[in-house]
C-alpha cells in the first residue's frame, strides 16, 4: 500500500506542484528503498535468490527500457543505429541514466544486502555497516564524487533506508496500527506530517537551498536530510495503514512499470501535447493545481492501460511475473 501512495506522490512531484515538490522529494525515493528493505528476505540459498533477483528485477530493468528508448530517441528525433547503441550502453552502465536509474540502485541493494544480512552476528552490526555506508556516500557527495557505475554511491546513501525498512520487517505492519484507536492515530498521523513538512521546509530554506534529491546527488547535509526522509516514511507508514484504497494498492502493486514509463511513456507527452495545444503548463496557483490534477489522472488512468495489456498478455515477464 505504502508503495501505491509513494507512486501517486512522485507523479505530482514530477509534474512540478510547486506547493507540494520541497515536502514530497524529501522521501519519496527513500520511502520506495524503504519499502524494498522491509520486503528483502534471504531465506534461499544464494542461487535460487540470485535467480529470482534476475527474474524479478534484472530481466524488467532490461525490457521495460526498450519502450523508453524508442520513447527518448523520437524526442530526439532519430532512430539511428548508432544512437540506439550508445543508449543501450549507457542503460548497461547506468550512471544516472533514465527512469531506471533507482532500479539499478536497487538491484546492487539486493546483492550487497544479501551477505550482509546473512553473515553478520547481528542486526546492530548491520545497522552500524549501513550507517557507514551511507556517511562515506554523502561525503563522496559533499567532495563532488558521483556518477559511480550502477548508481553504487546512491546505493550507499539509501543503505539505511533499506535496512531500516529491513529492521521494520515483523514489527511494523498494518493490523498492529489498525489497532490504534482513530483518534490517537489521527494526532500521530497529523504530527508526523507537521514535522515533516516542517523539517523538510528548513532543510530546503537553510541547508541545501532547494528539494532533498538523490538522482542529483542533493542530500549533502545528512542529519538532517535523513531526518527529513525518515519522518516522512513514517507518516506514509501511517497513512497506508489506515487507508486502504484499492485502486492505490493496485499501483503499488503493479509499481515497476508506473514508475519506469510514467515520465517518457505518458507524461511528457502529455506535457509536449499541451504545449502544442498552446496550454502553458502551471506549477502554482489553484488554476496549476487544478491543471495537474487532470494531468494526474489522465496518467494514472493510461498507465493503468498500459499495465493490464502487459500483465495479461506474455509480456508480463517484463514486470517480473
Amino acid at each position: 500500500m505504502a508503495k501505491g501512495y509513494g507512486i501517486i506522490l512522485m507523479l505530482i512531484g514530477h509534474l512540478h506542484v510547486n506547493e507540494l515538490m520541497v515536502w514530497i522529494y524529501s522521501f519519496h525515493m527513500p520511502l520506495f528503498f524503504f519499502v524494498s528493505g522491509y520486503l528483502f528476505n534471504i531465506k534461499s540459498s544464494f542461487l535460487d535468490f540470485s535467480a529470482g533477483k534476475v527474474k524479478r528485477m534484472v530481466i524488467p530493468y532490461l525490457f521495460l527500457y526498450i519502450p523508453m528508448l524508442l520513447a527518448d530517441l523520437s524526442i530526439e528525433g532519430t532512430l539511428s543505429t548508432g544512437k540506439v547503441l550508445e543508449h543501450l550502453w549507457l542503460n548497461l552502465l547506468q550512471q544516472r541514466h533514465s527512469a531506471l536509474w533507482f532500479l539499478g540502485c536497487l538491484i546492487v541493494l539486493h546483492f550487497l544486502y544479501y551477505p550482509i544480512v546473512r553473515y553478520s552476528p547481528n542486526r546492530i552490526v548491520g545497522a552500524i555497516i549501513s550507517l557507514m555506508l551511507g556517511l562515506t556516500g554523502v561525503m563522496l557527495w559533499r567532495n563532488g564524487v558521483t556518477g559511480f557505475y550502477w548508481n553504487f554511491d546512491i546505493a550507499m546513501v539509501a543503505a539505511p533506508f533499506f535496512y531500516g525498512g529491513y529492521l521494520m520487517r515483523g514489527r511494523i505492519n498494518e493490523a498492529r496500527i489498525k489497532k490504534i484507536k482513530t483518534v490517537p492515530w489521527a494526532v500521530a498521523a497529523l504530527m508526523v506530517l507537521a514535522a515533516s513538512v516542517l523539517v523538510s521546509e528548513l532543510n530546503c530554506r537553510y541547508f541545501l537551498g532547494r528539494e532533498i534529491d538523490l538522482f542529483e546527488s542533493l542530500f549533502r547535509e545528512e542529519w538532517i536530510s535523513y531526518t527529513a526522509a525518515f519522518i516522512g516514511i513514517a507518516f506514509i507508514v501511517l497513512l497506508a495503514a489506515r487507508w486502504s484504497v484499492p485502486f492505490i494498492r493496485y499501483i503499488g502493486k503493479h509499481s515497476l512499470l508506473f514508475y519506469a514509463w510514467h515520465f517518457p511513456i505518458v507524461m511528457l507527452p502529455l506535457l509536449k501535447l499541451c504545449n502544442r495545444m498552446g496550454i502553458v503548463h502551471l506549477n502554482s496557483g489553484w488554476m496549476g493545481l487544478l491543471q495537474n490534477a487532470v494531468l494526474l489522472i489522465i496518467t494514472l488512468v493510461i498507465l493503468t492501460i498500459l499495465n493490464e495489456l502487459v500483465i495479461r498478455t506474455r509480456l508480463r515477464f517484463i514486470t517480473g511475473r
